[in-house]
């Protein structure tokens, strides 16, 4: 490769601790020496912006669970 190229790693729903892409990375790097080519020019930048949600997924956890138990309760009436 004549310029290394970049790999942005985004997760998906749910909570993510630093680090999660490492297997990836190791996928990635492992099938790019398959092929000959040189790894060390590839560059990874893993993206954690679940803080930025941490706060609303809170509030909506707590409701969920709330509603979940008046659903309950109230189902015990109806039957």
């Amino acid at each position: 490769m004549d310029k290394p190229i970049g790999v942005l790693i985004l997760h998906g729903v749910g909570m993510q601790k630093r680090n999660y892409s490492e297997r990836i990375k190791q996928g990635v790097v492992r099938e790019l020496q398959k092929q000959g080519c040189d790894s060390d020019q590839v560059v990874f930048q893993e993206v954690l912006y679940t803080c930025i949600f941490d706060d609303q997924q809170q509030v909506r956890s707590d409701y969920l669970i709330n509603t979940s138990a008046r659903y309950q309760f109230f189902t015990r009436f109806v039957r």
